[in-house]
């Protein structure tokens, strides 16, 4: 089977960007790298237009993964579009046609990676059994023959190590197409699989920045950050305004912390500024970006807690507090939260009755998202452990108690059930009109199925977690590091940095924040600690051929440590 596929019309394409179309076209493996505003994803659309049309590419003759969640499709074409995040997947789902958005995936859908136990031995001697996630697809298990195409999306987040899984899984010729931005954030772990791509395939650089690009402030300083040049260009007044306000457009602040600000104070006006923001309409905790270098501290954590407070207050809601083994959390319905590096909104909360420790701040206390004390429920099924009567009489009891209570609170359940939905799942929702209250009221399925024109997909995008292990890695999403913001963009973002930060802050970090920012941008910063991050840098050099002597270098000098381990 062969799907005809038709090549966008009115569409000019640069010399570079017919450059990379044609090699493409012609299936051979090559690298497409270009900074923001240079029009990577219009090349991206036509050579894969080209590519169906011009190519026999064979089509899937077995479909792999389950009839729950398949992975490649019976009678599609052998191309698949891949990402390190669903974020990116659904950046690639806008340059595939419509007949292939199956065939968007991340990577680690694609090799189909699932939890396996295996039994260890521990210090002590005793038998543990301990889980990892694994690629089910594998060198015994390689993906099929007539996948002939895989094109990977935001390959600078992608490392080597993970990319090496992928090719263990290939056992026959392919073609791999690299897309991505060198002047980003490296990986977490290892380095970027795109910097030695690009030494050893043919690679097409996008230079040229379209007028309607540079008609945002926000690109524009993106480019004079890649180049090193200072941030205070002649079109922006550097006159001092508002109590250190030292640049102002309509799509651009940047305030300049006073100085001598310490974290605290930083933090506290950072909350106090947003939550201005938040009641005048210009901050939307659900859709803007709120980006911080570190996660404790004066970093994400807090910021979020506090971000998730004054939404609190403006309507009058009271967060569950949910307790976990010795760790205590709070939630509420309509938080947006990150689980397993992936968004998603709490649907509704329930009770676990699986769950055997104590629970005694919900049914008495009413807390903040601090975990401070609020006030007390007027509740009369509930018993107020604290009460006299219940206090231990003597040290012994004392001790009993503590013990008795650690051994209930260390259960393999957490307090609660949380029902987690996707956002766009709930973004049905609220345009059908239903408010929070009427979501978190029955089953997430069941109001999906009610809405004409639900993506199916959504439906199997709500799920429970009630495990301890799972709520310990449940956290509040309304700030976020810039390593986790790779690959997502919001019409808002807002930067928040600190002299307390200097240590994480060099030029890639700055433009990767910087380039989140789709409509306007506000960076919270000290103006010489921003400065002086510009001149800092990862990888060194401003051109394509400087970083990739960068990588060449580091690919020369693993080659020798190979040859000194062998010769050992």
């Amino acid at each position: 089977m062969s799907i005809i596929h038709n090549l966008s019309k009115g569409i000019t394409l640069n010399t570079e960007q017919q450059k990379f179309v044609s090699l493409v076209a012609q299936g051979r493996s090559c690298c497409l790298v270009g900074a923001a505003g240079t029009g990577k994803t219009t090349a991206v659309k036509e050579a894969i237009n080209k590519l169906l049309a011009e190519k026999t590419i064979p089509t899937i003759i077995a479909p792999t993964g389950t009839p729950n969640n398949p992975k490649l499709i019976q009678g599609l074409e052998g191309i698949v579009g891949c990402a390190f995040t669903r974020k990116a997947v659904a950046n690639l789902k806008a340059n595939f046609p419509d007949t292939l958005h199956p065939h968007c995936l991340t990577i680690h859908a694609l090799l189909e990676f699932a939890p396996v136990t295996y039994d260890a031995i521990s210090d002590d001697g005793a038998l543990v059994t301990t889980m990892r996630f694994e690629p089910q697809r594998n060198r015994i298990n390689p993906l099929p023959p007539e996948l002939t195409t895989i094109i990977i999306e935001e390959s600078s987040m992608v490392g080597t190590d993970l990319f090496k899984q992928l090719m263990d899984a290939i056992k026959h010729p392919v073609q791999l197409v690299f897309l991505g931005d060198i002047n980003q954030l490296s990986p977490v772990f290892g380095d970027a699989i795109l910097g030695y791509k690009l030494l050893e395939l043919p690679a097409v650089v996008l230079t040229q920045v379209y007028r309607q690009a540079l008609e945002s402030p926000i690109i524009r300083l993106a480019h004079r950050i890649l180049s090193g040049k200072q941030i205070l260009y002649p079109e922006v007044s550097t006159e001092e305004k508002d109590g250190g306000q030292w640049q102002v457009e309509d799509k651009l602040k940047i305030l300049n912390w006073k100085p001598k600000t310490s974290e605290v104070q930083a933090e506290l006006t950072t909350i106090a500024y947003l939550k201005r923001e938040y009641l005048n309409g210009n901050y939307d905790p659900l859709n803007d970006m709120v980006i911080c270098p570190f996660n404790k501290h004066f970093g994400t954590i807090n910021l979020a807690k506090g971000i998730a407070k004054f939404i609190d207050e403006k309507h009058n809601t009271h967060p569950t507090e949910v307790i976990s083994g010795f760790v205590k959390k709070y939630f509420a319905i309509g938080d947006l939260v990150l689980y397993k590096n992936e968004e998603y909104i709490i649907t509704k909360i329930n009770k676990n009755a699986l769950y055997r420790g104590k629970i005694l701040p919900d049914d008495i206390h009413i807390f903040d998202r601090f975990g401070n004390i609020q006030g007390r429920r007027d509740t009369k099924d509930s018993t107020d452990v604290f009460s006299k009567d219940n206090l231990p009489k003597s040290a012994d009891e004392i001790i009993n108690s503590i013990i008795a209570h650690a051994e209930e609170e260390v259960t393999d359940n957490a307090s609660h059930v949380i029902y987690l939905t996707k956002p766009e799942a709930v973004e049905a929702y609220l345009n059908e009109g239903l408010t929070k209250e009427q979501i978190s009221s029955g089953d997430t399925k069941d109001f999906l199925l009610q809405f004409q024109g639900a993506d199916k997909d959504t439906l199997s995008e709500t799920i429970s977690i009630d495990s301890r292990g799972a709520v310990n890695n449940l956290t509040l999403a309304y700030a976020t590091t810039c390593h986790k913001a790779q690959g997502l963009e919001s019409k808002r973002v807002f930067i928040v940095t600190h002299k307390c930060h200097n240590i994480l802050l060099n030029r890639e970090w700055l433009y990767t924040a910087i380039t989140r920012a789709k409509e306007t941008l506000t960076i919270l910063c000290e103006r010489d600690l921003f400065v002086g991050g510009i001149n800092k840098q990862q990888i060194k050099g401003t051109t394509l051929e400087e970083k990739a002597e960068y990588f060449k270098g580091k690919q020369l000098n693993r080659t020798s440590l190979v040859a000194n381990d062998t010769n050992s």
